[in-house]
């Protein structure tokens, strides 16, 4: 939607196609997942999480009584904890559905079995940077877009970004994608 080339300091070009402009919100995918790594970051440093080599199960109790009690938060943030990931299927009662479109992400999430062990094989999936968000939400006991808006994206864009909630019911953020934001504001 938009081409903007910045260069020692300034815009160089900014070019938007037909129907968008600079104040165009547009998804943004899995460039979501380099923002919550460094939320993850901005936690550790504010002493939310000790550091990225602790064991994820100190917030995510779910885990805490069977393998994924192993995974660590780094090994989350380099995709490589182990953790299942929900097969494609066009059933839409399917877990990889209501992932996607579904208004159960937490439960989703939390229920997906370790598949290997943690560090054998990177498997870039939805349900790591999901699970870090939902532990990020309950090192720092905010809820994800609060503490976004407020630690990252305010003190650094013009305009705040937007996240996709599940449901209206449940209100929980799609991590794995879907912050949708300026393309100024991601420069």
């Amino acid at each position: 939607h938009a081409l903007l080339v910045f260069h020692k300091g300034n815009i160089q070009l900014e070019h938007y196609l037909t129907g968008y402009s600079e104040k165009t919100q547009s998804p943004t995918a899995s460039m979501h997942k380099t923002v919550l790594a460094i939320l993850i970051g901005i936690a550790i440093d504010q002493g939310y999480i000790k550091d990225v080599d602790e064991k994820a199960f100190n917030y995510i109790k779910e885990w805490s009584d069977d393998n994924r009690n192993e995974i660590t938060i780094k090994q989350m943030l380099q995709q490589s904890s182990g953790i299942d990931y929900p097969s494609f299927s066009l059933n839409p009662l399917t877990e990889w559905n209501q992932l996607m479109v579904g208004d159960h992400i937490e439960e989703v999430t939390l229920n997906q079995p370790h598949k290997k062990e943690p560090n054998s094989e990177f498997a870039y999936n939805g349900i790591n940077p999901q699970a870090l968000g939902i532990l990020l939400q309950r090192a720092t006991g905010q809820r994800y877009p609060t503490y976004l808006s407020d630690s990252l994206w305010k003190p650094l864009a013009g305009d705040d970004a937007f996240v996709i909630l599940d449901s209206e019911k449940n209100r929980m953020p799609r991590m794995f994608c879907c912050l949708d934001a300026t393309a100024r504001d991601w420069l």
